[in-house]
């Protein structure tokens, strides 16, 4: 959904938005481990991380809306760090960008939108012959084109 937001929005330059596709899909800078409920709300852009500048590799965790970081009992901040120096951590670029896209997603209402598309998708299984579905089908090819 990220990439389905900043798209829209004329907002990702064409070398990031190459950047974590092909080879570099699986790359350790690209990948997060996470509960599936956490993985769910960061991946819907629910959740979110921001830099704190004065701790390295430190985010502090923001959420639409607030309460669901206590409802999934995760903490207000979180620093990254790894056993192996020679293991990277998640690119920051890409937390960022994820950030970035949370909030415009939500501050928009286009998150919304997004999840209301999705959830008629899965109840519809078969396009009216009268018509009536063709708002859903038009949303559905608008938000697959990005």
């Amino acid at each position: 959904m990220v990439w389905t937001i900043m798209d829209a929005f004329g907002i990702i330059p064409a070398t990031f938005q190459r950047d974590p596709y092909g080879p570099k899909i699986h790359a350790l800078t690209n990948a997060l481990t996470l509960d599936s409920s956490v993985h769910e709300a960061f991946d819907s852009l629910r959740i979110y991380l921001d830099p704190i500048s004065e701790v390295p590799n430190g985010y502090r965790l923001g959420a639409f809306p607030e309460r669901i970081l206590t409802l999934l009992g995760l903490p207000s901040r979180v620093v990254f760090k790894s056993s192996d120096p020679l293991l990277p951590l998640p690119n920051p670029r890409y937390l960022e960008l994820h950030a970035a896209a949370a909030k415009v997603a939500h501050l928009s209402g286009t998150a919304d939108y997004i999840e209301k598309t999705l959830r008629d998708l899965e109840t519809v299984r078969v396009l009216s012959e009268n018509g009536s579905s063709a708002e859903l089908l038009k949303s559905v090819l608008q938000i697959s084109a990005y």
